[in-house]
């Protein structure tokens, strides 16, 4: 899907994520995530896809934005407790380096499946957002349900695009940012098989009064 334009992705993605970490609690990183699944959506619907192209997420920026805070507003109430324990755990066991090593073998592992079961609901809310101009609610929502009915394929997709983030973090982190294009692109690949998703309908970015109603939707779940 890339094709020759691959590297250019690379920069989209890159400039999207340093973007959307620089400023705290997610402000930009929905309006970037927006705009790289954009890009996408061009790419795949042979639209010539140029760097500002990215920027095109602020189009939807409240949308976005208010996904992104139910996100983490979710990840907060899940992942603090748990980090809390942790810490307490690890304060109270002073110099005893074997209580240190044991909390943190035990509590890394569990709060690895814990972010990966916090992602999976939100998978398509982004390009939902994106491609259909549904609202930050109704978008999480339809992300969860369609993120439940393909849990099983949906986590060994992750599982393998973990294990290639780790092999491109082996790469000086170098392969880490070659291998973000490809990821976020099998991402969009899935949602647009999961909802049936039409190339040939202008995205909602660029028309943010188009609106689907989830029962014109021909969702595959």
């Amino acid at each position: 899907m890339l094709g020759d334009q691959y590297w250019l992705f690379v920069g989209i993605c890159l400039v999207g994520i340093l973007i959307g970490s620089i400023v705290p609690m997610g402000i930009m990183m929905g309006p970037m995530m927006c705009g790289m699944y954009l890009c996408f959506r061009y790419r795949m619907n042979g639209i010539q896809v140029r760097f500002e192209t990215l920027f095109k997420g602020f189009d939807v920026f409240v949308n976005s934005l208010l996904a992104m805070l139910i996100f983490l507003a979710c990840s907060m109430v899940i992942m603090l407790p748990l980090i809390i324990v942790m810490m307490i755990i690890m304060a109270t066991a002073g110099n005893n380096d074997a209580v240190a090593l044991g909390t943190i073998f035990t509590m890394y592992p569990l709060i690895l499946v814990l972010s990966l079961l916090i992602y999976i609901p939100f998978l398509f809310v982004f390009p939902l957002i994106v491609d259909r101009g549904t609202g930050p609610w109704e978008s999480v929502t339809l992300s969860a349900r369609a993120a439940w009915h393909n849990f099983g394929p949906l986590c060994g997709m992750l599982f393998v695009h973990y294990l290639v983030a780790v092999l491109g973090m082996c790469a000086c982190y170098v392969g880490a940012f070659l291998v973000v294009p490809l990821t976020l692109g099998a991402l969009f690949t899935v949602y647009h098989e999961v909802f049936n998703s039409p190339v040939n309908v202008p995205p909602a970015t660029c028309n943010p009064t188009i609106q689907v109603p989830p029962q014109q939707m021909q969702q595959r779940w």
